[in-house]
């Protein structure tokens, strides 16, 4: 689907979901501060954890976007 979705995996409950996107999310990529998602939208979007704000959306030029990766240095 379109949305984000962060789970406690020790409760096994839901944390949040976030509305992220316009077309199906393609791949998510977590580290402790920040979260990177992209979608079959062609976007971007850069999420902080803390509060799930959207600092950040790069616009690929409507390609569909299959998957993204964060470098270690973030």
């Amino acid at each position: 689907d379109n949305t984000l979705r962060y789970w406690d995996i020790r409760k096994k409950d839901e944390v949040v979901v976030i509305p992220a996107h316009n077309k199906p999310v393609s791949s998510i990529i977590l580290n402790k501060h920040f979260s990177l998602s992209s979608s079959y939208d062609g976007v971007i979007k850069l999420w902080n954890n803390k509060d799930w704000i959207n600092y950040k959306k790069i616009v690929c030029n409507d390609e569909k976007l299959t998957c993204i990766t964060m470098s270690k240095d973030n």
